[in-house]
């Protein structure tokens, strides 16, 4: 019996975009015949996760990946979403595979987005990684970057020194945590002539960081001797657990270097319904900068009546 020849469109827009989320069907896909093999290989490599885990032969999957890759080149340019998560303490392994990381790096031509999951990594332990994780920030077609994890950083430089020179609009950093004995030193310090600092592309950064990180942000974002210009930031948003977070508001809004902001969002995680219902604002409050500075003033006052 002849197998019924559909269109390209048909079996890649109306059978495998629907399959999308459902990785064992995109498999079966591949199988049933060359025509659906590139269209099925797209969408299965479209994201990729790289873990800890290792594989039943007890190989571990990065260097699973990039073997994969080896054999099969064509597939390197469908990924376009990677996921890499190190494991905690005993199970870290992003540190010890620099060299696949690095091959792998050279392979995906493609990135759109990245997210890089540390598990709370000091940033003396990282060294060997830094300039695997700059050459992933630095990828030409990346527009979106998540960094969580990375913790005991000397100062927001050495963070956005990693930053520089990349193209993404879009920068989330999550559990980024400075040494709290070596930051405000670092930020706060203007001494000499401004330097001619390289323009940054983050139009949207959102981060978690505490209020302290956040004040010596501000006056990092304001040191003229920074090692890059962020005044381009046109959208901020804070995520904040606790009521009292809410004034790291001030350290980003009186910043001259956020000048033009456009958008300040506050994203409220866990409030309960008392504080909720005295301060009268949803999960996601966002405002103009030019209401700010009022709005925070106000806010302020009720939460000193409380």
């Amino acid at each position: 019996m002849t197998a019924l020849a559909l269109p390209p469109e048909i079996i890649e827009d109306h059978i495998i975009d629907n399959l999308a989320d459902h990785p064992a069907s995109l498999a079966a896909c591949a199988l049933v015949c060359k025509a659906w093999v590139n269209a099925s290989q797209k969408r299965i490599f479209f994201h990729v996760e790289i873990r800890a885990s290792v594989t039943v032969s007890g190989e571990l999957v990065c260097n699973k990946f990039n073997s994969l890759l080896t054999r099969s080149p064509h597939i390197a340019p469908y990924v376009s979403d990677i996921f890499i998560a190190d494991g905690m303490e005993s199970r870290r392994w992003m540190t010890r595979s620099k060299q696949t990381l690095s091959a792998i790096l050279s392979k995906l031509v493609n990135l759109t987005k990245v997210h890089i999951a540390l598990a709370s990594l000091p940033w003396t332990e990282a060294s060997s990684i830094r300039d695997v994780l700059r050459g992933f920030f630095r990828q030409p077609k990346i527009r979106k970057i998540i960094l969580r994890g990375l913790s005991l950083l000397p100062s927001w430089d050495e963070l956005f020194y990693m930053l520089n020179g990349s193209r993404a609009d879009h920068v989330l950093l999550y559990a980024v945590i400075l040494d709290p004995g070596t930051s405000k030193r670092a930020s706060r310090r203007r001494r000499g002539l401004p330097i001619q600092r390289p323009r940054s592309t983050i139009g949207c950064l959102e981060t978690n960081s505490s209020v302290e990180d956040l004040e010596d942000f501000g006056f990092w974002a304001d040191n003229p001797k920074s090692c890059l210009d962020i005044s381009s930031l046109s959208k901020f948003s804070f995520d904040i657990m606790r009521v009292e977070d809410i004034a790291g508001c001030n350290a980003v809004l009186q910043a001259e270097a956020f000048r033009s902001l456009e958008i300040f969002e506050v994203v409220v995680e866990s409030f309960s319904e008392a504080a909720t219902t005295q301060l009268d604002f949803s999960r996601t409050l966002v405002t103009c900068y030019d209401g700010m500075h009022t709005f925070s003033r106000l806010l302020e006052a009720s939460l000193s009546k409380r």
